[in-house]
């Protein structure tokens, strides 16, 4: 009898200690997975509290991230969201089955501003985002949008995280994102430029597909040549004109020869309605165009007369995009974002230039409605950030000319 209590005893402990081993290893998963959050946690948080005060991560951490979620949720929920999204994807399948993507050159057809009225090779650099699903296209172009402006930032030597968080929120920025717009893209273009200048193909390949893109860019090339990079401006010319011929010829050219009146007649409808100093003269036509001719040329001027003297290529790249926004006839509130650029090459770290963007929001929509005080009050922060960015390079130029000048008084001197 004993022996056999003893048995049945020894048998339940082995029944008991089997089970609490199944049960510890059911658990330890848990347990380390717990382990790992807890470790990656404590860590975030010390790399948090490393970066500033509790105000600093509040203000340039938490309220964009909140901001850029509501965005993206607004964007995939709301209707009328990624309205440049439907226009970009219908063309891009339609040139990838080598139909054109234009509609007549006529102004009942483009009132409605939703119509694709780039270059071919525009479509086709877009084409896939026309092969996934929808709702994975729209997540990928909200998200490439978010991390094509933080990137250009980063290409323009900005290490202040706190500049990140300005520039994501300000109002250029966000309207790039709620409308899907390729402004981030172009962002990232113009910084690859300048961070690769030195590099001649890279840098006249990106500075080319960048305004091939986007015609109103075309001051980069411009500075690539006043600049004195000669293969880097042949290298502009000869993709810029690759990409055209090779995209009009997978359409069969269709549309070719009415593109330029359809550019015509589209910058007609849209000056008026946009934020550029032609459209707050409120000029006719004929008016409007040679005030555009004129504008024109006093950027090729003023890039030309920037290249000049010390510190001569980065006064001139900044003087080219702004010259960019303030040429084109037709200046719309997310092409505001590319101010960013003087911003971060003359204020690497954050001042009171970075939150000039932020004021914009005042006049959150995309058009100006023709409204005088909204396109006066974009111009001037356009004038603003111009000044206060290449103001501190022109004192820099007097100091450095007012340097070398008493280097050679005092060499005559002795």
């Amino acid at each position: 009898m004993l022996g056999g209590s003893l048995q049945s005893c020894l048998t339940t402990s082995a029944e008991g200690l089997e089970g609490a081993i199944r049960w510890s290893s059911a658990r330890r998963p848990a347990r380390l997975l717990n382990t790992f959050v807890k470790r990656i946690g404590d860590r975030l948080g010390e790399r948090l509290r490393g970066l500033g005060q509790p105000w600093e991560i509040v203000c340039f951490v938490w309220v964009p991230t909140v901001v850029l979620g509501f965005g993206l949720w607004y964007a995939l929920r709301a209707k009328n969201a990624l309205g440049d999204f439907p226009i970009f994807r219908a063309a891009s399948k339609a040139v990838l089955h080598g139909h054109s993507p234009y509609v007549a050159a006529d102004p009942s057809a483009l009132a409605n501003f939703d119509k694709f009225v780039y270059p071919p090779a525009a479509a086709f650099l877009l084409s896939p985002l026309a092969i996934v699903p929808v709702g994975l296209a729209k997540i990928l172009v909200f998200a490439l949008g978010v991390a094509t402006a933080l990137l250009a930032l980063r290409l323009l030597g900005v290490r202040d995280w706190r500049c990140y968080g300005v520039a994501a929120v300000s109002a250029p920025v966000m309207n790039s994102l709620a409308i899907g717009a390729l402004t981030s893209f172009l962002l990232l273009g113009a910084a690859l430029t300048w961070r690769y200048r030195d590099r001649p193909m890279l840098a006249g390949s990106v500075a080319s597909v960048t305004s091939v893109v986007k015609l109103f860019l075309w001051p980069l090339g411009l500075w690539l040549l006043v600049t004195r990079r000669v293969r880097a401006t042949a290298a502009f010319c000869v993709v810029g004109v690759v990409a055209v011929v090779a995209g009009w010829a997978a359409i069969g050219f269709a549309g070719f020869r009415t593109y330029p009146h359809l550019l015509r007649v589209l910058s007609h409808l849209e000056t008026g309605v946009s934020y550029s100093p032609v459209a707050l003269l409120q000029l006719s036509s004929s008016v409007a165009a040679a005030v555009s001719a004129v504008l024109v040329i006093t950027v090729v001027l003023a890039v030309a007369l920037a290249a000049r003297g010390a510190d001569g290529d980065r006064r001139s790249f900044a003087v080219a995009v702004i010259g960019s926004l303030v040429a084109t006839p037709v200046l719309w509130l997310h092409y505001f974002a590319l101010l960013l650029i003087p911003i971060a090459l003359y204020r690497p770290r954050l001042s009171g230039l970075w939150f000039a963007p932020l004021v914009l929001w005042v006049t959150p929509e995309t058009h100006s409605g023709g409204s005088v005080w909204r396109i006066a009050l974009a111009l001037a922060i356009l004038a603003f950030v111009a000044a206060r960015s290449l103001g501190g390079s022109v004192r820099v130029r007097a100091v450095d000319r007012s340097r070398r000048l008493g280097a050679v008084a005092a060499a005559g001197r002795r």
